[in-house]
């Protein structure tokens, strides 16, 4: 296809396709404003001649499809998918130039490189980030993998499909360090979104630079999971290939499976899903494709609450079970129900003192509350609580 004829495209509805969309308000029925998840506003018109032209505001970044690819380190090709070296015949209605229309399904085959290069670009992460810092995951677990973080400090993993009978990186999926709760119109979602899939979904995938040869393979729910069971279960990181689905198997997941089982015939298949009925159908999914597949259950829910609950309460992850978390949870109602019956015979001193202690052990009960709160009677350990929380207003009270 003629040069020429490119900057002929609807050059807004090919960025749409690349991940920009408009922003309405500041679009007229002459020219549209987009913006992408980078904040790479552009202003996009057509000219008399139909040739469609862009400007960044307040930039010298400007001109057609071609400067466009250029000052992003792009192609037009990546943009496009049009091989302009070759005298193609080419269908314009691809672009469509009716706003209006809703956007087709994507092709579960065309990689948006301009996200790829994004994902490049990203620095690694840093030894203190969102997964060890709230989701207590070791940095010795995450180093050497290629895990990226944006401005936004999320953590971003690599998402894998099959394209021309190879393993190829079409995204990656952002672990968000802080929950979206609505839409851009300000619509409240029903569950905060923890994660965005940027680019194509794929199989989150990580394996360690210079891996030695692939004993296990670890398959979750989520990469949190994922790295959570390999640091739980102990499994040599060099033989370990980590993969995660994000909730869902789909056509792209498969075509993944079907690699990794014709690639790994000999390896260990470990399925770390969550401790429900939704964790045993992707196990039976799984081991359609892995027959040997074993399932390795969580204690709690899934593996990353496991790993939480150790580490908060200083237990060895081996060793975790009900009985051993129930007991901590009956060690602490125990010196609340102590300082119940003794807190009227403790000079004001000894008092506070007491109550800083209760407070750190107030804290850790909070930390795993909602993570064990399905599986262990916690009344007791509530009623004590509460009492103590009556019983500090009624002293502050009088003080005043």
């Amino acid at each position: 296809m003629e040069k020429n004829e490119i900057i002929k495209l609807p050059l807004h509805e090919i960025l749409k396709n690349n991940g920009w969309w408009i922003k309405k308000n500041k679009s007229t029925a002459t020219s549209k404003t987009l913006t992408n998840d980078y904040d790479d506003l552009v202003v996009v018109s057509k000219l008399k001649n139909d040739d469609y032209v862009y400007f960044k505001p307040n930039s010298s970044d400007r001109g057609n499809i071609f400067n466009f690819a250029k000052n992003r380190g792009l192609r037009v090709e990546d943009l496009t998918g049009i091989n302009i070296n070759k005298n193609l015949d080419y269908d314009f209605k691809k672009f469509s130039t009716n706003d209006d229309i809703k956007a087709k399904s994507e092709n579960p085959k065309e990689i948006k490189y301009y996200i790829l290069k994004n994902f490049k670009e990203q620095s690694n992460l840093p030894l203190q980030n969102y997964f060890t810092i709230k989701r207590k995951i070791d940095p010795a677990t995450l180093k050497n993998y290629n895990i990226k973080t944006d401005n936004q400090e999320n953590v971003n993993i690599p998402t894998y499909i099959i394209k021309d009978n190879e393993l190829t990186q079409a995204g990656y999926m952002s672990y968000l360090k802080e929950p979206i709760l609505s839409d851009k119109n300000g619509e409240v979602y029903k569950k905060p979104l923890k994660q965005l899939c940027k680019g194509l979904k794929g199989l989150e995938m990580l394996q360690k630079s210079n891996q030695n040869e692939i004993k296990n393979i670890i398959i979750a729910e989520s990469s949190i999971d994922s790295l959570s069971a390999l640091e739980i279960k102990g499994y040599n990181q060099n033989e370990t290939l980590l993969c995660s689905t994000n909730g869902s198997v789909t056509q792209n997941h498969k075509e993944v499976f079907e690699y990794l089982a014709k690639k790994y015939q000999n390896t260990n298949i470990y399925c770390a899903f969550d401790n429900d009925s939704a964790g045993l159908n992707f196990y039976e999914k799984t081991k359609e494709y892995f027959k040997n597949a074993e399932l390795i259950k969580p204690i709690f829910k899934d593996f990353n609450d496991d790993l939480i609950i150790s580490k908060t309460l200083n237990i060895d992850p081996k060793e975790l079970n009900k009985k051993i978390v129930l007991k901590e949870i009956m060690n602490i109602d125990k010196e609340a129900q102590e300082y119940i019956k003794k807190h009227s015979f403790l000079t004001p001193f000894g008092k506070e003192e007491r109550l800083k202690e209760l407070r750190k052990k107030w804290l850790i009960y909070n930390t795993i509350k909602p993570k064990i709160e399905n599986s262990i009677d916690l009344k007791d350990i509530e009623k004590s609580f509460n009492e103590i929380i009556n019983i500090s207003k009624k002293q502050n009270c009088h003080t005043k």
